[in-house]
């Protein structure tokens, strides 16, 4: 149908978008090589529904400018906006404005500042993706008013705070990566209710105390926590997992864990058409 449609003119876009050029959907803007040029082609056009610019090459800018709020402006019907290896500056509180989007990917865009507050107004995103950037300050909880998520991902940033509870209320997430951040505290017990949840990464950051039991979560098939934890009991789905923990097992030291389940780790996921050295656990927002 119409959302299958927008998936294969998302991935024939961002295969030329490899290139560190821009593409539209349907109106193309390989042209241009600015934020501001896109955003006058994208004002100007309606019809246009995605923005892909990507670059993958260190010396050359996916697109020149800052995401300001008069270029959000321009860009408010779109449904997927994909900027990867850009200068963006901060992520305003005018991105709470686009709400159409279903993806929102910006990887690798030197973000600085915090997630504003703004990004729970997204009611339609379905996956988010601001890995290796440098944002920092607390995971907002109006995160947790992203009903359609299915795919969350803040990993190697400078994050900190505790992890709102709020994100266990995301019933349809499978993917949560918060790896390599300076997150502290506990993990929030309303973790164990995410039952759709496969990839769970919460490595490198300052949480401690009890893990959540995670027996609720049949499709849970990789998990990476390090740090000084007691254990909550193993997946349901354990039998289908030779690696895995015995089912309701207490593992005493929690940072056994990555040696004990089966192992895929951000560098190594499943590779992107536009070959990201940042691998997201999904494919990209094409792949749907």
């Amino acid at each position: 149908g119409r959302r299958a449609g927008l998936a294969a003119a998302l991935a024939a876009a961002l295969v030329g978008a490899a290139r560190g050029t821009c593409r539209c959907q349907p109106s193309d803007c390989f042209k241009a090589s600015s934020l501001q040029e896109v955003a006058d082609i994208v004002g100007s056009t309606p019809s246009v529904t995605m923005v892909a610019c990507v670059s993958n090459n260190l010396d050359q800018l996916a697109v020149k400018g800052q995401l300001t709020d008069e270029i959000i402006a321009s860009f408010s019907h779109l449904e997927s906006l994909h900027i990867e290896g850009a200068d963006l500056g901060q992520l305003p509180k005018s991105i709470g404005d686009l709400t159409k989007l279903q993806f929102l990917w910006l990887p690798r865009n030197k973000l600085t500042g915090q997630v504003p507050d703004s990004i729970g107004k997204l009611a339609n995103l379905e996956s988010l993706n601001l890995n290796m950037n440098a944002l920092e300050g607390p995971i907002p909880s109006s995160v947790g008013s992203l009903a359609k998520l299915t795919n969350l991902e803040l990993w190697s940033n400078h994050l900190s705070g505790e992890l709102p509870a709020e994100v266990g209320s995301l019933s349809n997430l499978e993917h949560l990566w918060l790896g390599s951040n300076r997150i502290s505290g506990t993990v929030p017990a309303s973790l164990g209710n995410l039952v759709k949840l496969i990839d769970l990464q919460l490595s490198d950051n300052y949480l401690n105390g009890q893990l959540p039991s995670f027996d609720k979560l049949s499709n849970l098939k990789t998990l990476y926590v390090t740090g000084s934890f007691t254990c909550g009991s193993a997946p349901a789905n354990v039998a289908e997992h030779s690696d895995l923990p015995a089912v309701g097992q207490e593992i005493a030291d929690c940072s056994a864990i990555d040696s004990t389940l089966p192992t895929a780790s951000p560098s190594e996921g499943p590779v992107s058409p536009v070959q990201s050295p940042v691998q997201s656990p999904v494919q990209s927002p094409v792949q749907s």
